[in-house]
């Protein structure tokens, strides 16, 4: 059986030879296999100090106050801290999965331009949320995954989100 990479060209060629009301389910096998991660929570620290799951994830198309063609992402990522410390959880990068581009590195910083960092409390479940606005070149029904790196410490990893539609 293959996996990873070498099974995509495989995965596209079954998606070429669907039905188009199934050609969905192997867009977003491609999409994770391309974003070469299939984590959905993560967990950080020896001892599981911090854990990571998507909420929720969309991105809509959307007409800037100048007139200009938009996607907005919006990602809510539950992150629970169980031990009796606070925490500092860094956003290294963020980068998003389409089948019609090379992956988009996304800022990961705050208004202000700073680092996206948050402070997770002890033994307390946080959302946090993550938006970006970008100039729009996908069609509407576009699949696509966003990557988030974190840090905690010296731990990192990374978590995807489940395929998005382009609305």
């Amino acid at each position: 059986m293959k996996k990873g990479k070498s099974a995509r060209a495989a995965v596209d060629k079954a998606r070429g030879k669907a039905k188009a009301d199934e050609r969905g389910v192997y867009e977003e096998v491609m999409l994770r296999i391309d974003c070469g991660t299939d984590v959905a929570e993560l967990e950080l620290g020896k001892d599981k100090l911090i854990a990571f799951n998507i909420d929720s994830s969309e991105w809509t198309h959307e007409t800037a106050q100048n007139g200009v063609k938009c996607v907005k992402i919006k990602i809510v990522i539950n992150a629970t801290n169980s031990t009796d410390q606070d925490l500092k959880v860094v956003f290294k990068k963020a980068t998003l999965y389409s089948l019609k581009d090379k992956p988009l590195e996304m800022p990961v910083i705050t208004v202000e331009k700073k680092p996206f960092e948050r402070e997770m409390p002890s033994r307390l479940t946080k959302q946090i949320e993550y938006g970006n606005v970008i100039t729009s070149k996908w069609e509407k029904n576009t699949r696509a995954i966003v990557v988030f790196h974190f840090a905690v410490g010296d731990e990192s990893g990374a978590l995807r989100t489940a395929a998005m539609v382009l609305k």
